[in-house]
């Protein structure tokens, strides 16, 4: 997924698997899009590479961050593969593993609120597990799905020091979707300091909101 966010899902995932003495091969596709994304950049300023808009350099980016996923899955004989997210893996690779005979699962992360989205792809994976509980049903007619919530880990998820600079009385961390907004908006925020980190802020209220790019 994304490094900014899903990235500590997977964390925690792999971390989960270890402690159940389960061995990991790491394919890290948030580190790949960085890398690929660097280099198609490079490649369309140098007028090596064009495409016709973002959406096509998007796609092509991911084509490349995730080209050698089937090789590794082969070539170190994994017993299954899981993926967090999966709507930037999509559902071409996914589909070729289990052609394979190599079970591949997905944490799917985005619903509600990316449904339709996630039942585009589910399809294409064995196992889908949600941390929607509303969502089984209809991920159910794609694929097996199955409710997992979110867990936390005790070693990174606990109090810490407190930098001054990040100091507030309150702060929320995730993006502004509509019912959230409208939540926000019904609370009398007068005399607390509250952060708000993660995309769709408008930052219009005289909050302080943080970019998900910026943390």
């Amino acid at each position: 997924g994304t490094s900014w966010s899903t990235s500590d899902v997977y964390d925690g995932i792999e971390a989960g698997l270890r402690a159940n003495d389960v061995e990991v091969v790491p394919y890290r596709l948030d580190e790949m899009i960085k890398t690929f994304g660097v280099l198609v950049k490079a490649g369309e300023e140098a007028d090596a590479l064009r495409t016709k808009n973002l959406d096509e350099t998007r796609k092509l980016i991911l084509h490349f961050a995730g080209a050698d996923l089937v090789t590794v899955a082969l070539e170190q004989e994994v017993d299954a593969v899981v993926s967090v997210c999966g709507l930037l893996l999509g559902a071409k690779r996914p589909r070729v593993l289990a052609r394979l005979g190599i079970p591949v699962a997905c944490y799917g992360t985005e619903a509600p609120y990316f449904i339709e989205d996630e039942l585009a792809v589910a399809g294409a994976y064995t196992h889908w597990f949600t941390n929607e509980r509303r969502s089984v049903e209809a991920l159910g007619r794609e694929t097996k799905s199955f409710y997992l919530p979110h867990a936390w880990n005790p070693e990174r998820h606990r109090p810490g020091a407190v930098d001054p600079k990040k100091r507030c009385d309150a702060i929320f961390i995730g993006s502004g979707f509509a019912e959230r907004q409208a939540l926000f908006a019904g609370v009398d925020w007068d005399g607390i300091d509250h952060v708000r980190r993660g995309t769709h802020w408008q930052g219009d209220d005289g909050l302080r909101v943080v970019s998900a790019e910026s943390h």
